[in-house]
C-alpha cells in the first residue's frame, strides 16, 4: 500500500514516508494521520473523527491533541 502525491511517498506497509527520496522520521501516529487524511484527499474529518480511530477509546487525552499532530506533521514538511 503505497500512496504517491507529488515527490511524497508514504509506504503503509512499512511505516515509512519519503519526500524528494530523502526519508521523513514520523511517529505511528503522525504516519497514521498524514495517510488518512491524504487517503481522503476531499474529506474532511473533525478532531474527534481522528481521536476515535487513533487514540484508546479510554483515553484522558483532549481533542486538541490533534491539533499538536498536525503542527508536529507541518513543521517536518
Amino acid at each position: 500500500k503505497k500512496l504517491e502525491i507529488g515527490s511524497l511517498v508514504l509506504d503503509a506497509d512499512e511505516h515509512t514516508a519519503y519526500l524528494n527520496d530523502e526519508e521523513i522520521n514520523l511517529t505511528k501516529r503522525e504516519f497514521n494521520i498524514l495517510y488518512k487524511l491524504l487517503s481522503y484527499p476531499k474529506k474532511t474529518f473533525t478532531r474527534m473523527q481522528l481521536m476515535d480511530e487513533f487514540w484508546d477509546a479510554d483515553t484522558e487525552t483532549a481533542p486538541r491533541a490533534v491539533d499538536v499532530y498536525m503542527t508536529k506533521l507541518r513543521d517536518k514538511f
